[in-house]
């Protein structure tokens, strides 16, 4: 029973996706004639796909072969019911865009978005959990035989302070990472002069799902230092390239920083490093919520 609730589960997380990317397709249709309203449907569609990685990823399940049943369940159903968006609400956002009909690719651009972060992502959850479990076994069937030998294996457990200490620091590195490598894809990318590319859209979501899935997938103790270390570095994180950016920007005036808001409000394209913060800032909160919700304890009843 429990096996094919997590399947459930996992079909339940692709629909509920997929519905909420298609009325996300019809909001935003009245509103792409402005820049702002193309930003941010490209910035809810990201989430929402980085979410539903992570939610997949925070499935409990024990056996291999359930891993592997859902992400078989979950792959035909993204494929149907993206094609189906495309083909309805796409339809819609590609008739409201700014020249009409057939003068932007937006609604393959967001199937390509859709299918590319969603299957590259459910693998590497699955593949990764899947290699867990099976380290897992062997370390277990190593223990037995150990113990039929006389041997025994224990493991050196950390002081309270050390474990915090180490869950600190991987919060903060794992945010460190997260936005050294969005940096550098965002410098390649402009090196190879494909920034404004379709590669583009699609490579950061891809980035950000998986590292994201990555937290949701962490399983240690001390949650509670490595998720606080996580949101304070992602704070500081945030702020200082904000900063730069004002500076940089915007001319020298008293109300530098309000300049810069209404730059990026008004002409939000025009700002794209300032958008991949904002991306990269609220993909970290977004994981950080499902990472408490993955993690929290089970109730006995």
């Amino acid at each position: 029973m429990k096996h094919f609730l997590s399947i459930l589960k996992a079909l339940g997380i692709t629909a509920g996706l997929d519905i909420l990317m298609t009325g996300a397709l019809y909001l935003f249709s009245h509103m792409v004639h402005r820049e702002l309203g193309q930003a941010l449907l490209f910035l809810t569609v990201t989430l929402l796909l980085i979410t539903g990685v992570c939610l997949f990823a925070a499935i409990r399940v024990q056996a291999k072969g359930i891993l592997w049943a859902c992400m078989g369940v979950s792959f035909p159903t993204h494929l149907i019911l993206s094609i189906v968006m495309t083909l309805t609400a796409g339809k819609a956002l590609s008739d409201e865009w700014p020249g009409g009909m057939g003068n932007n690719l937006a609604q393959l651009l967001i199937l390509l978005m859709s299918l590319a972060v969603w299957y590259v992502g459910i693998f590497a959850v699955t593949a990764t959990r899947s290699r867990r479990a099976t380290k897992a076994v062997r370390e277990e069937k190593r223990q037995v035989k150990r113990a039929k030998k006389g041997y025994r294996k224990e493991w050196q457990t950390l002081t309270p302070a050390r474990a915090r200490l180490v869950a600190v620091l991987r919060g903060g590195l794992w945010v460190v990472w997260l936005h050294l490598l969005t940096t550098l894809l965002y410098e390649g990318l402009n090196e190879a002069g494909l920034e404004d590319t379709m590669l583009s859209y699609i490579a950061f979501p891809l980035l950000w799902s998986l590292m994201a899935a990555r937290c949701v997938l962490y399983d240690r103790d001390r949650r509670g230092a490595y998720a606080l270390s996580a949101a304070v570095s992602n704070l500081v994180f945030f702020l200082i390239p904000t900063a730069l950016l004002t500076v940089v920007n915007t001319p020298a005036h008293k109300f530098r920083f309000v300049l810069h808001l209404d730059s990026i409000l008004t002409e939000p394209l025009n700002n794209p490093e300032q958008m991949l913060v904002i991306g990269v800032f609220l993909t970290v909160w977004v994981a950080m919520i499902v990472f408490g919700i993955g993690h929290r304890k089970k109730k006995n009843v």
